[in-house]
């Protein structure tokens, strides 16, 4: 269970017009708007390549206003290296899979990719069937985190994975382990931060709707793999 903190009172808006004059509160409606209108434009180039634009693009837009806030940045716990919530099944949609696959085909080199690859089986075949609660309560760390604990397809990471962030590290790592005991731990977890990216991901699921092409999602293991695989 997570509880949520609200952006400090008179956050300048970022430099985005759209979005509203400065020390007004963020307008996501318009936000939304911007980024389905993003979404489509890059979809409308057609093909794998455009599904994975669509979803660079999206990615880079909402870390560009998360940026233009830089008093949020301070609020966050979350590093390189802190992956207390890497244990989570994460929802993908088709483009955020096919740019994670195309960063690993590009800049992994072959026998790292092997490895990747071998490790995304593993954990597909121990987690398929597994509710969200049980696959926490295993424990089963994401395919995608090295040796030391950090993210190999950070750069192109999914937007879910972006919105899940929490205020104090120690919270996590408390929750873990009082998770195995059957107790619930609360994380506070910034509300900004966490609504920006979901916005972001509804955006380009109905960007998806209104080009004709499925807005399902799909787990982030179970799509990666099936991407590499062919």
């Amino acid at each position: 269970m997570s509880t949520q903190q609200d952006p400090p009172q008179g956050s300048p808006s970022p430099t985005f017009p759209a979005y509203g004059p400065h020390r007004q509160r963020f307008d996501f409606s318009a936000y939304f708007q911007n980024l389905t209108a993003l979404s489509l434009q890059s979809l409308e180039s057609g093909g794998d390549q455009g599904a994975a634009a669509a979803a660079l693009a999206v990615q880079n837009h909402a870390e560009a206003v998360l940026a233009a806030y830089p008093e949020e940045i301070p609020l966050i716990a979350c590093a390189a290296g802190c992956s207390y919530c890497c244990i989570m099944n994460v929802a993908v949609l088709a483009p955020e899979a096919a740019a994670v696959a195309d960063h690993l085909n590009t800049a992994v080199d072959p026998t790292r990719l092997t490895s990747i690859r071998r490790r995304l089986e593993t954990l597909v075949a121990a987690t398929h069937d597994l509710t969200e609660d049980e696959r926490v309560a295993r424990h089963h760390p994401c395919a995608f985190l090295d040796e030391r604990g950090y993210c190999e397809i950070y750069p192109v990471r999914p937007l879910l994975c972006r919105r899940a962030n929490s205020v104090d590290a120690k919270d996590c790592m408390r929750a873990l382990e009082m998770q195995e005991g059957g107790e619930l731990v609360p994380i506070v977890a910034d509300l900004f931060h966490e609504r920006l990216f979901e916005q972001a991901f509804l955006a380009l699921a109905r960007a998806l709707e209104e080009a004709g092409a499925g807005s399902e999602s799909g787990r982030l293991s179970e799509e990666v793999l099936k991407l590499l695989v062919d």
